[in-house]
């Protein structure tokens, strides 16, 4: 097999060029290498080419340019992380929701290996929260997020020979705020719930470390808004109506969360005992009608 990246001077009308020429790979089945070529007009430049091409190939480049789509490519790669890497519904999602970004800006049928570094650069500095009346961008956490999920398809691109570089891996990565959180492992969550006395207490907990609740969408949160079938909650704007006030997701960003098992169980436990005509999941006893009286 010829793996020898070369430079030919050739004549194009009354021009001279500089054509750079390597061999894709060697296929068994017709015996022979197709041929690729792309012309310069200084020798200088050509030098520059083709030395690059030999480094990439050398680093594993693909002799024979790919034609992955970014969407067939990234949705592959996700399918196979959940299969065998190990990804929780919740996290699935959240790449997800990082690679539909990525369709909006380049298109879902953009070959992979056109994009290229500064396009990269275009795509981080134009996120902003999903809603066209928000100008300000995606808070530090939110872009941090982005960067990984997409440098991590990336990254897996390079090795199988797509892309030359990753070019999300270089980026500096958003300055984050320090915080004193503690991160509550499973055991010592479980811990918690032992002594919680009540199920609707239970319930707000375990709504916020299963599901990523903030407090405020789990204490508005409808029975309406749950799927117990599909095991899905639905955070979404919900409008005013004659007895109770509006709620509005923070950032406008609507999203669907998939729920562990232990946590439809407790719902449904609750559901049991839920107050006819109050469509409160975790709120009981006199608060919805104080904030009947409040609206």
């Amino acid at each position: 097999m010829t793996t020898k990246v070369g430079i030919y001077k050739c004549r194009s009308g009354t021009q001279t060029k500089w054509r750079v020429r390597w061999f894709g790979r060697f296929d068994p089945q017709t015996g022979t290498q197709k041929r690729y070529s792309r012309s310069f007009d200084r020798k200088t430049d050509a030098e520059k080419f083709q030395k690059s091409k030999d480094n990439q190939f050398g680093e594993g480049l693909k002799r024979d340019p790919s034609h992955e789509t970014l969407q067939g490519y990234a949705e592959r790669w996700l399918q196979y992380r959940v299969n065998f890497g190990g990804f929780k519904p919740a996290t699935s999602l959240a790449y997800r929701e990082s690679f539909d970004r990525l369709y909006d800006f380049f298109g879902p049928d953009r070959l992979l290996r056109t994009i290229d570094q500064r396009e990269v650069m275009e795509f981080l500095s134009s996120l902003r929260p999903k809603n066209a009346k928000r100008l300000e961008p995606l808070s530090n956490w939110a872009k941090h997020r982005v960067l990984r999920e997409c440098s991590c398809l990336f990254g897996t691109a390079v090795k199988d020979g797509i892309l030359p570089a990753n070019y999300f891996a270089g980026v500096t990565k958003p300055k984050l705020p320090e915080t004193e959180w503690y991160y509550l492992k499973p055991d010592e969550f479980h811990r918690v719930l032992a002594v919680t006395p009540t199920l609707r207490e239970k319930l707000l907990y375990v709504l916020a470390y299963t599901a990523g609740l903030r407090k405020n969408e789990a204490l508005s949160l409808y029975w309406t808004n749950i799927d117990f079938d599909k095991g899905e909650i639905k955070i979404v704007n919900r409008p005013a109506s004659k007895t109770y006030p509006p709620f509005h997701v923070k950032d406008c960003e609507a999203r669907t969360i998939p729920l562990p098992s232990f946590t439809v169980d407790l719902l449904s436990q609750l559901h049991v005992e839920a107050e006819e005509g109050v469509p409160f999941v975790v709120l009981d006893g006199k608060r919805p009608a104080r904030i009947q009286a409040k609206w």
